[in-house]
């Protein structure tokens, strides 16, 4: 039974490395199938987006090792941080969002972290990145309304926010949590576990940067492929933010276009002809799974170049 189990384990990182590989090579594939006979050559300003994606991602990694190290009370290696976001980011190419909870989870507990703990921080990074995300391009949903019309429904994911935003009241957070955890018969928490009020505001604001990252790296993408006045530029910067938030928030939606292509679209209708809208969505979304590459590469360097997590 013993040796099964190492060998299970073993096998496990192996087995998740073909797997985000296959689900990798599908995605990109299927999309440039679909962009077959439209020009994807690469110039400065989409190569220039595609790094800003991969920067959102490092960014991010480095935030939740620094809530990590806090709401522990040990210190964690910003290349560790990073390194296991970037592990956990590559895992979205597997249906469904449990495999980067559960890596760093793994990751965590093998390192002196509880599993409270872990999840705590895998908590806050979720809902803050949804929160400033929202924040930022509210703006652009309150101007370009009437761009929506029947496709309202693409929005409705956002509203996921509002039972989330519990989180950023500690006394409450901490109330709710350990109602759950009494009912599944667990130990509770300790109000020491949570974030306090300016550190979440620290972390909130710190949320905003991989975000317009994402933002300023979109309308480089866009621009690369049609023409682009300065006037649109906080527009498509928020178009793209909404729209990541919105794919994020909505795990239960099947494949296909995509709830964050879909939004995308609705809203450059606004500036540009509906094909063209589509055609963009595409691109980027081809030049997003390109950007993984650059996630990849992060990895097996802060991973001392194996492909398999440490």
């Amino acid at each position: 039974m013993m040796h099964a189990k190492k060998t299970f384990y073993r096998l496990l990182p192996i087995v998740i490395v073909l797997s985000v590989s296959w689900f990798f090579y599908r995605t990109l594939s299927q999309n440039w199938e679909k962009l077959d006979g439209i020009d994807l050559s690469v110039d400065t300003s989409s190569f220039m987006g595609a790094v800003l994606f991969t920067a959102a991602v490092v960014v991010s990694g480095h935030l939740w090792g620094k809530m990590l190290e806090i709401l522990s009370g040990n210190p964690v290696k910003a290349s560790d941080a990073i390194r296991i976001h970037a592990a956990s980011w590559l895992l979205k190419y597997i249906p469904g969002q449990v495999g980067s909870y559960l890596n760093k989870l793994a990751w965590g507990t093998k390192n002196g972290f509880s599993k409270k703990t872990v999840s705590t921080s895998f908590i806050y990074e979720n809902v803050l990145m949804a929160i400033a995300g929202l924040t930022l391009s509210v703006p652009a949903f309150l101007i370009f309304r009437q761009s929506v019309g029947s496709n309202i429904f693409l929005f409705l994911p956002a509203l996921m926010v509002v039972p989330m935003a519990v989180v950023l009241s500690k006394s409450y957070f901490y109330r709710v949590l350990n109602t759950i955890f009494r009912l599944l018969n667990k130990k509770p928490f300790r109000e020491s576990d949570f974030l306090n009020g300016h550190l979440l505001s620290r972390f909130f604001i710190g949320y905003f940067i991989p975000r317009l990252l994402n933002g300023i790296g979109f309308v480089l993408i866009v621009q690369s492929i049609v023409p682009v006045s300065p006037s649109m530029y906080i527009g498509l910067g928020a178009t793209y933010i909404l729209a990541s938030i919105v794919g994020l928030l909505a795990f239960f939606v099947p494949g296909g276009l995509g709830v964050r292509e879909a939004v995308i679209v609705a809203f450059l209708s606004v500036y540009f002809p509906v094909e063209q809208a589509i055609i963009v969505a595409l691109i980027t979304r081809v030049y997003a799974t390109i950007s993984d590459i650059g996630v990849a590469v992060v990895y097996i360097v802060l991973n001392k170049g194996k492909i398999v997590q440490q």
